[in-house]
Parts: structure tokens; C-alpha cells; sequence
């Protein structure tokens, strides 16, 4: 009898649904193909929080631009691909249309429009409930025009103090798009104001939210962690031994790890560098990953004499970097 009863409730069509936990997540970091190429699996297999997501759509608007590749103007289209069970992703191009071709800001700016309304069809098809944005900038302007859209809250992650990295270098946190800092403080005090949820990746990082728009009632602090490759969890006796180590002879072995872009400061890591090198002569440093500052790093070792001393590796992968440390 019992038995006969669970299948009644469950043919049942009154009976209650469970409702699915869905979050967008819109991140200008990295494409599908950056991370397949480095190894960062788990910057969007820890999108679902452990489980508690049932479905994540990561969205890029423009994979294109960080990929360094020319959009095909082929009119609308966007690249979906099932990357876990449980999370999809979508990435856009900077520009679709041909007829545009010569007019590259009207381009974009109709590029993106349709491709904001296409996000809007998905959240309220698929039922998503929260959209989660990375910056408080175009992803957070991406993620405010769905909210008022649509019925989707919106959480903004706020993973870096963009006031301490303009007053410190000067550079904008997106200078091709919004080209000036005050156009850039009226969009985030915007976006904080109408945010569901602020969070900051840090104690820093939220206060810098908080002066600018935020409010203490929806803010909270979520650490930064999610990134670390499992490479790097492994005890280091059981790691391999880098081939680089067999061109290196030195005894003591430093090692920088990030973007070569001024907000990093690397060419301060050559400085300290050639201060260790005056004290202690047997050692070399390794700088694994790239950017624009690149020639720049290699032209300063020839100046400081330390070119034989100090090795650059480009992007490498996570299993690489986890062996090298």
C-alpha cells in the first residue's frame, strides 16, 4: 500500500515541485579557451558553491577581445558549451554585424544590446534566480539591466579596490570602454546602489564598495580561495621536478607568479631582485605568466646584467606552476 501511494503522489501534477537554485555568472577574466589552455578548471567548476547551484550559466560578453581574435561579423551568434553537468557556458563577441563594420563603437553598442536581451530571454525561460557579476563596471551594468528586467537578484563580487589601483598607477579598470575615471565612479556608485547583494573578496575590497554606493545592510565579506588547483594540494614530495631546474644553477630559487601589467608592478620583482643579487649571487628568479610589460621586464634584466639569471616562462599551466613552486 505504501508503495501504491508514493507513485499516486508523484503521477500527481497538484503535488509541490522542487524549486532548482540557478545563478548567471558574468565574468570578464577569463574565456573557455583561456582556461582549458592554463588549467583553471576549478575557477568554473567552484561556480556552483559546493553543490548548492543546480545549474550555472557562465556567461563572457566578448570573448573575443581577451583571446585577441577578430570577431567573424557573421551576424548574432554566440558559443554555448556544456562544460559540467550542471554548468553551460555562453560567450559572445565583441561585435556581429557586417553592415557596421566601419562604425566600431555603434557596433558594439548594438552587439551588446542584443546580446543583453538574449540573456534576458534565458534567465526568465530558465527560471534563474540570481545573476552574480565580477565587476561593478560592464558586467555589473550587463548584470543591473537584467535585474530590472527580469526577476533575478543581483550580486555583485567585488574582487579588487579599483580606487587603490587608480591612485597607485593611474590606469582605469576598463579604459578601452569607459575612457575616463569619473564616467567609471558613476557607474559603480549606480551599480552598488541597485545591487541586491555587494560582496567583498576582502575586508578592503568591501569598504571600497561601501564609499561608493554600497550599503552595509546588503554588503558582506566572501574570501577569495576558490582558484586553487588541486596540483597545489598535493604534498610538494609527491610533485615532479620541473625541467627548468636543469638549466638553472643556483642555489637559492625565487619566483614570481602573475600578469606583466603596470596595476602588478613586476618590474618592482626585478628591483628587489637585483638587491638579492648583490648579497647573494648564486640564485635566479622565474616569472611565470605574460602581459604587455613583457619586453619591457627583458629589456630591464639586459640593463641590470641579470639576464642569465633570471628566466621567463610565459603562461604555463597549474600543474606546471605547482611543480615549480
Amino acid at each position: 500500500m505504501l508503495v501504491k501511494v508514493e507513485v499516486a503522489m508523484i503521477k500527481n501534477k497538484d503535488a509541490p515541485t522542487i524549486k532548482e537554485n540557478k545563478i548567471m555568472y558574468i565574468d570578464l577574466a577569463y574565456t573557455l579557451k583561456m582556461v582549458n589552455e592554463r588549467s583553471l578548471h576549478q575557477e568554473l567548476a567552484s561556480r556552483d558553491s559546493d553543490g548548492y547551484f543546480d545549474h550555472v550559466w557562465g556567461i563572457h560578453p566578448f570573448a573575443d577581445i581577451p583571446e585577441k581574435r577578430e570577431p567573424q561579423l557573421q551576424g548574432f551568434k554566440v558559443r554555448q558549451e556544456l562544460f559540467l553537468p550542471n554548468q553551460t557556458i555562453i560567450e559572445g563577441t565583441s561585435v556581429y554585424y557586417r553592415f557596421l563594420k566601419k562604425i566600431y563603437p555603434l557596433n558594439f553598442l548594438v552587439s551588446q544590446l542584443r546580446f543583453l536581451f538574449y540573456l534576458v530571454r534565458l534567465v526568465k525561460h530558465e527560471n534563474i534566480s540570481i545573476v552574480l557579476s565580477t565587476d561593478p563596471y560592464f558586467s555589473g551594468l550587463l548584470g543591473l539591466c537584467i535585474r530590472f528586467l527580469t526577476k533575478a537578484k543581483l550580486a555583485i563580487w567585488v574582487v579588487a579596490n579599483y580606487d587603490d589601483i587608480y591612485a597607485a598607477t593611474g590606469i582605469l579598470a576598463m579604459p578601452r570602454l569607459f575612457r575616463k575615471r569619473s564616467v567609471e565612479k558613476r557607474i559603480e556608485k549606480i551599480v552598488f546602489l541597485y545591487a541586491d547583494l555587494v560582496i567583498g573578496g576582502n575586508q578592503n575590497n568591501l569598504e571600497y564598495a561601501l564609499r561608493n554606493g554600497a550599503t552595509i545592510e546588503k554588503s558582506t565579506v566572501f574570501p577569495v580561495g576558490k582558484l586553487i588547483h588541486r596540483q597545489h594540494l598535493l604534498d610538494p614530495t609527491l610533485r615532479d621536478k620541473d625541467e627548468i631546474f636543469a638549466k638553472i644553477n643556483a642555489k637559492y630559487h625565487f619566483v614570481y607568479i602573475g600578469r606583466l601589467t603596470e596595476i602588478k608592478y613586476p618590474d618592482d620583482v626585478l628591483k628587489a631582485f637585483e638587491v638579492i643579487c648583490n648579497s647573494v649571487p648564486d640564485a635566479a628568479l622565474i616569472i611565470a605568466g605574460d602581459g604587455p610589460m613583457l619586453e619591457k621586464m627583458q629589456k630591464i634584466t639586459v640593463e641590470m646584467r641579470l639576464e642569465d639569471k633570471v628566466y621567463f616562462l610565459g603562461n604555463i599551466s597549474q600543474e606546471r606552476l605547482a611543480n615549480i613552486l
